[in-house]
């Protein structure tokens, strides 16, 4: 029997039932492969032991770390919007994903979250304007704090703009509990292999901004507590000696 010859998108007629479900293949495959791939905290791979993290593994940890402070803050009577700040935080490094590389947190730029921004756009483009629009508010709230919103689109900076107004304290929760965050690693790293230089170096950047994020949303302390600031302060005290960079121990 002859094959039958099909148009590009499988189908004699132009359409096919998995057209419905193709581009959510798509993205599914997205948010898998590339992601898992993209390693986290490159610094630090040359030290003994160190445990590789995928932006893949980074997402998920992240996710369930955030889901457990969104209860402990509403606990605490903050009155926020749970489902965006949720969401953002599950959506919040797909750009990387796709991008196929992570930007160390000193080395981040307005440029690389414009561009993460805008592959984040371009594998939502086939949904509704409506669904885009939430997608799209939903990814940039993690940058809605930002001084200037220039280095990105002029979409996204409407929507940039409409966020600082509507959702300041959505978005500044979310920079709160990256920071935090950023300790999980290399506590991971000290607590199993007994290294410090990770958990120190983190400690030097974040101390100063969890401290700034308590100040502005004093809530906040049910995860940055003064007990803890002390203890960390402590640490910091007795590693003063510690280069920034632990590969300059060796020059």
């Amino acid at each position: 029997m002859k094959k039958t010859v099909l148009f590009e998108n499988g189908s004699t007629t132009g359409y096919h039932p998995l057209d419905s479900i193709r581009d959510h293949v798509r993205r599914s495959s997205e948010s898998e492969t590339p992601m898992h791939e993209v390693k986290r905290w490159g610094d630090f791979m040359d030290l003994p032991n160190a445990r590789e993290q995928s932006t893949l593994e980074h997402a998920f940890s992240f996710s369930v770390f955030a889901g457990i402070a969104i209860h402990m803050l509403r606990d605490n009577d903050l009155e926020f919007d749970e489902y965006m700040l949720l969401q953002t935080c599950v959506h919040h490094d797909r750009g990387e994903g796709l991008l196929g590389r992570d930007v160390s947190f000193g080395s981040k730029r307005d440029e690389h979250d414009a561009a993460e921004y805008r592959a984040f756009k371009e594998t939502h483009k086939d949904l509704s304007r409506n669904i885009q629009n939430k997608l799209e508010r939903i990814f940039l709230l993690q940058f809605a704090t930002k001084d200037s919103f220039e280095a990105f689109p002029r979409h996204g900076q409407v929507i940039l703009r409409w966020l600082k107004r509507r959702h300041y304290l959505e978005a500044t929760l979310f920079s709160a509990l990256e920071c935090f965050d950023y300790l999980m690693w290399p506590f991971t790293q000290w607590i199993e292999n007994n290294e410090v230089r990770p958990l120190i170096r983190v400690l030097r950047d974040q101390t100063p901004r969890l401290d700034s994020f308590v100040t502005k949303v004093p809530k906040l302390n049910v995860l940055w507590s003064y007990e803890l600031k002390h203890w960390c302060e402590q640490l910091l005290h007795a590693y003063r000696h510690l280069p920034y960079d632990h590969r300059e121990e060796c020059k």
